[in-house]
């Protein structure tokens, strides 16, 4: 049996058309510190333990700020329960 590599996306219907969408995530971006800030935490690293010598060359992925649907509509991106989603244009 062959295999396949998953990725992970975000899967949203758009309220226009119906269409059901998927977008991939975005590396994040990060300030000075954050990055070996951010390592730290997802490792359960204390200030004063050493980094690995690889640390930088971890990839954190975040969600898009703005998807896009086949039909032409553009919409600004929240993840489930982050907060409240309007109407408001």
């Amino acid at each position: 049996m062959t295999s396949i590599v998953l990725r992970m996306a975000y899967v949203w219907d758009c309220p226009a058309c119906g269409s059901k969408n998927y977008s991939y995530p975005v590396p994040a971006v990060f300030e000075d510190g954050e990055q070996e800030e951010a390592y730290r935490f997802f490792n359960n690293l204390d200030d004063w333990e050493p980094l690995p010598d690889d640390w930088e060359d971890m990839r954190i992925d975040d969600c898009p700020e703005v998807v896009s649907c086949s039909c032409g509509m553009v919409f600004d991106a929240v993840i489930d329960g982050a907060e409240d989603i309007s109407d408001d244009d």
